[in-house]
């Protein structure tokens, strides 16, 4: 699927509407201007950097209402790789606590790549709706009830180590958009233990660190999580099929720069949605 197929794709008719009535000062020249990006990207990349749209899209506290979760993040990950041209970011080293690092342009760049940043717009439009099931899977000779959910990690390795070779690309691929989001959205919930407990691999991080104050505590498993994060997207990309769904390499990319994606993220919740992270997307906790 080539660049402008893609855009338009995920774009709806209402969508459009919306961009084309933020970015056009008169009513009567909309109807025109909309039938002339019906079909070119070029023109609708140029509308979705206009600093109009990012204001009207702000100052709506409804907007889920009015527009897909795909524009809405599109948006607002363009404005990030905007405000990131200075050149420091700040770091979140534990619950309401951040310090300025001079990393910026490690940051934007992930968001400079477009593939990337339509990827984690997708990610973050997909969050605003979680799925969980309750499955009935065989275990030697008996039959198990498993609860999976996409917002707990470790439910999703059960099912990781019960399904067949080719099932398991997706779900590699979601474990990395699971710990991606909710470092990058939520990070306050590592103090207190509510993400790090939940992800596979962080235990024993959490057990060699009884006794150290709360804030080391959560520093270092932000850390595991980030290599669990690394973890999951290089399985995906490197998974058999994953040159078939045209994703090996964002998510290969994701995997290598997962600490830019999630400080990206971090950038957007403390900057733009601090307010409203719990409005539109289900907690964590």
């Amino acid at each position: 699927m080539d660049r402008e197929t893609e855009l338009l794709e995920h774009l709806s008719d209402r969508d459009l509407d919306f961009v084309v009535g933020a970015v056009v000062a008169e009513p009567r020249e909309r109807p025109r201007v909309r039938e002339l990006v019906r079909d070119k990207a070029d023109f609708v990349e140029l509308m979705l950097d206009d600093p109009r749209l990012y204001r009207r899209i702000v100052a709506d506290q409804e907007i889920l209402l009015k527009v897909s979760p795909y524009l809405l993040f599109t948006v607002l990950l363009r404005q990030v790789r905007r405000e990131l041209s200075r050149s420091w970011t700040l770091e979140w080293t534990g619950p309401r606590e951040r310090v300025p690092v001079f990393d910026a342009p490690t940051v934007r760049a992930v968001l400079e790549n477009p593939t990337h940043r339509r990827y984690l717009a997708e990610m973050l439009a997909s969050f605003t709706r979680v799925h969980s099931a309750t499955l009935h899977v065989r275990v030697g000779d008996r039959t198990v009830r498993l609860r999976v959910s996409e917002l707990d990690p470790r439910s999703l390795e059960r099912l990781v180590e019960l399904v067949g070779e080719t099932q398991r690309l997706a779900l590699w691929r979601r474990l990395g958009d699971v710990t991606l989001f909710l470092t990058g959205i939520f990070p306050d919930h590592l103090g207190a233990g509510t993400l790090g407990a939940r992800l596979p691999g962080a235990d024993d991080e959490w057990g060699r660190a009884k006794g150290r104050e709360e804030r080391g505590l959560a520093i270092e498993t932000l850390d595991a999580l980030e290599r669990q994060g690394q973890l999951y997207y290089r399985r995906a990309a490197e998974h058999p099929n994953a040159p078939l769904t045209g994703l090996d390499q964002v998510l290969g990319g994701l995997a290598d720069e997962f600490r830019s994606a999630r400080k990206a993220l971090n950038f957007l919740a403390d900057r733009f949605i601090h307010h409203l992270r719990f409005s539109w997307f289900p907690s964590p906790s």
